[in-house]
């Protein structure tokens, strides 16, 4: 299988419950090497509707998991959290890869407070027209894989992932005592 077809059936995977799945992927972190943070409001246990639980738990100095359940489904992601300007973000990998797929990364801005964390992937069609100098090519569904150096991506979010037309809707999580 090609990776291109697999970055589009891993893409398909992302079922991210309360959230929209993301339509702009990249084979290379959003996150520099040195740029991660810890943000100790992101960690805990979350709830967005009655079926709908992620579960955030920091691991090493600097790394999180992730974890979404939904109506028996569990989806598991790597993540590093960085900043851009006065934003957040988390660069997420599926952590169940195998052999024959990609481990294509999303981007997702976050909000994380004490009771609540908002959510929502940096893609919109906006974002998506800022994104055309990045080496990319579409995929299956709407979809767009960013292809580009990792340096190139980051520029792109230094330019404009702050921007709130960068941005889809924001999903709304309570935490979970």
């Amino acid at each position: 299988m090609k990776p291109i077809l697999i970055c589009a059936a891993l893409a398909g995977s992302l079922v991210l419950t309360g959230c929209d799945t993301p339509a702009l992927l990249s084979l290379d972190p959003f996150a520099a090497p040195g740029e991660a943070v810890v943000d100790p409001a992101l960690a805990g246990v979350w709830e967005a509707g009655e079926n709908d639980i992620c579960v955030i738990r920091q691991t090493g100095a600097t790394g999180y998991t992730v974890a979404f359940h939904s109506d028996g489904l569990t989806r598991k992601f790597d993540a590093v959290l960085f900043r851009v300007a006065n934003a957040e973000f988390l660069d997420l990998v599926p952590s169940d890869s195998g052999d024959f797929s990609v481990p294509a990364h999303a981007l997702a801005r976050v909000w994380p407070e004490s009771a609540r964390l908002r959510w929502a992937y940096v893609d919109t069609e906006w974002f998506r027209g800022q994104a055309a100098a990045v080496p990319s090519r579409p995929l299956q569904e709407n979809k767009l894989l960013l292809t580009g150096a990792g340096a190139a991506v980051r520029a792109l979010l230094a330019n404009a992932a702050g921007d709130e037309r960068a941005h889809g809707d924001v999903t709304g999580w309570k935490r979970l005592p």
